[in-house]
């Protein structure tokens, strides 16, 4: 496949043009980070029909640009959430023990955000290097 981007012969335009194109398709098909998972799914299995190293290079550089395409969303979804849940918890919601009230929140409340959360440790970890990332805590 002599058209398949990889190191050696992409461009950062034809990149950026893949990367597109992918997201065009993802917003068409209404693919959001709830519906994400089993798009990731299908891509896992599809690669397993292939032998071809290009082919599956490219197949994970297209499965790789969606997971990180969904993280950044489920972080936006973490932040947009402390923002509401801190509204109505003023005692130190801006501090490390207010990130780990948040997560509680997010444990009893929430489970659905958290459970989309790719991440192999303690989730409260990532939880609080995201909101140390944008500065409120």
């Amino acid at each position: 496949m002599s058209d398949l981007i990889t190191p050696d012969n992409s461009s950062k335009d034809t990149v950026k043009g893949m990367m597109l194109a992918i997201n065009t398709v993802l917003d068409t098909l209404g693919v959001d980070v709830f519906t994400g998972n089993r798009v990731l799914e299908g891509i896992e299995e599809m690669s397993k029909k292939y032998t071809d190293p290009e082919i599956q290079d490219g197949i994970r550089m297209v499965y790789d640009y969606i997971r990180n395409q969904m993280n950044i969303k489920i972080k936006e979804l973490i932040i947009d959430e402390w923002h509401k849940w801190k509204k109505d918890n003023t005692e130190e919601p801006s501090t490390e023990l207010g990130a780990l009230h948040f997560h509680a929140y997010l444990e009893m409340n929430k489970t659905e955000l958290l459970d989309l959360i790719d991440y192999d440790g303690d989730k409260y970890q990532q939880i609080k290097s995201w909101l140390r990332e944008e500065k409120q805590i």
